[in-house]
């Protein structure tokens, strides 16, 4: 599959506000000219970040309070015994005043029956999603970023 110079700019407009390589310009700088300058050399410009198997226990946390109606004190397990190959990442949440557990899971591949937020929430601290825009590749898998 062709990455376009739109499919890059798009691609790269979902990640605005992270880092980036190979450029002084601001991420929005440089999607201006992805998108406008056919001689511009995109290739040299690759976002920087982190693969969604490094998720920290606090954006765990946090996207278990804003999805999945966690609140209060809690405490995370992250089972090692997954069967299922098709989740990425679950985590357990205990809540302690209640004495509940809730279960939070991602899927490994986020496609349409993926919940939009999970994306833009994952987008937004950095992490490396599969994109329909790059035939289901990550954006490290279609060269068009490296991670921290």
């Amino acid at each position: 599959m062709e990455i376009t110079r739109n499919i890059k700019a798009k691609v790269f407009a979902q990640y605005l506000g992270q880092k980036h390589s190979g450029s002084i310009h601001t991420l929005a700088k440089e999607i201006e000219m992805i998108y406008g300058d056919e001689k511009f050399d995109r290739n040299i410009i690759k976002l920087i970040l982190k693969p969604l198997s490094s998720i920290t226990d606090e954006d765990a946390i946090e996207m278990a309070e804003l999805f999945g109606g966690i609140k209060g004190d809690v405490t995370i397990n992250r089972p090692t015994d997954l069967t299922n190959n098709d989740i990425h990442f679950t985590v357990q949440i205990h809540q302690g005043e209640k004495n509940t557990w809730k279960s939070f899971s991602v899927p490994k591949h986020i496609d349409e029956h993926t919940p939009n937020g999970y994306c833009q929430f994952l987008m937004s601290k950095g992490y490396d999603l599969h994109q329909y825009l790059l035939g289901g590749k990550t954006l490290k898998e279609a060269d068009l970023a490296i991670y921290e």
